[in-house]
């Protein structure tokens, strides 16, 4: 009896197993074919990988940071050969990774920008202001390894990355509206026209980056600013800091003394590295038109922006 009952309980089990592997089969081949179609996708971290595939070897100027910078500098208006290599929320870990895995394949490379914004030396990876899964993303486009678990799945698949929403979505704003998917033009520039209420943004995203600063990670972000610094002297690279102009709107919604640490410690390092900080952030050249949002810059603002930052380094390189 009791060998008959186990028998019986074998195949139910086998059964069970079977109606299973039926049941969710269709459903493994809709995720497979929706993380294929995924990676036919274009997005800005394909084109900034593939376009620093394409120019590396001729850049003389590279731009990092965050959507500041992303949006706020026009490498074309840069003399030389220019790229911008920022992207949304990437922090100085960010910056430091990726100056570290393209500089010795930039042999014309004389100038690095670096951004240094309010909550810059506060931010890393899933703590910054934006996208939680930012490190995945640097993962999957980049090979980076920071702060990702290897059995992680998110390190493996964009549906994951993205959820299975959010990748029908942009799968059917492609296919059947047109949408590019991609915000960055071929030099990496991300060309914003409209613009947002200032006001109402500005409290928002004040607050919001507020949010997300942590002091503890100062020492950390500093350190690595000190590292660029080194990796570059030691080629005979310029470093440049710069802090982009920010609406006053923004300036109202957060701490002002947080904002006077960052630029004292960007100052201070500046004195300190010997190199030069250029601070835009409320400079009363860039008026109400020339904002995207109350922390970003739209076409016209980063046009005055990077004219600006042309000429001062010109004027200084005299």
């Amino acid at each position: 009896m009791t060998g008959g009952h186990s028998s019986t309980s074998s195949f139910e089990m086998k059964h069970f197993l079977l109606r299973l592997f039926i049941f969710l089969a269709p459903v493994g081949l809709l995720l497979l074919g929706l993380e294929i179609l995924q990676r036919q996708l274009p997005n800005n971290y394909v084109l900034k990988r593939d376009r620093m595939a394409v120019l590396h070897d001729s850049l003389e100027t590279l731009i990092l940071g965050s959507s500041h910078t992303q949006l706020g500098i026009n490498p074309d208006s840069l003399d030389g050969k220019a790229f911008n290599l920022a992207l949304t929320a990437q922090t100085l870990y960010f910056d430091h990774f990726l100056l570290t895995r393209y500089l010795d394949s930039m042999p014309r490379l004389r100038r690095v920008i670096l951004p240094i914004s309010y909550s810059s030396y506060a931010a890393e990876s899933d703590r910054n202001p934006g996208d939680y899964n930012k490190s995945y993303h640097y993962a999957f486009f980049f090979g980076s390894t920071a702060f990702t678990d290897w059995y992680s799945i998110r390190r493996y698949s964009l549906v994951a990355i993205w959820s299975v929403k959010q990748s029908v979505d942009r799968a059917w704003a492609y296919y059947t509206r047109g949408d590019s998917l991609v915000d960055s033009g071929p030099n990496g520039w991300m060309a914003a026209r409209d613009q947002h209420n200032l006001a109402k943004n500005g409290q928002e995203s004040g607050l919001f980056h507020d949010q997300y600063y942590d002091s503890t990670l100062i020492p950390l972000n500093i350190a690595r600013v000190t590292d660029i610094a080194r990796l570059c002297r030691e080629r005979h690279i310029e470093l440049v800091l710069i802090s982009t102009p920010m609406w006053r709107s923004y300036m109202e919604h957060i701490r002002r003394d947080r904002y006077h640490h960052m630029v004292s410690t960007t100052d201070s390092l500046s004195q300190a590295l010997g190199i030069p900080y250029y601070n835009f952030t409320e400079d009363p050249r860039f008026v109400e038109e020339d904002y995207y949002d109350a922390n970003h810059l739209r076409i016209q603002g980063a046009n005055k922006l990077t004219t600006l930052l042309r000429d001062t380094l010109n004027a200084q390189n005299r």
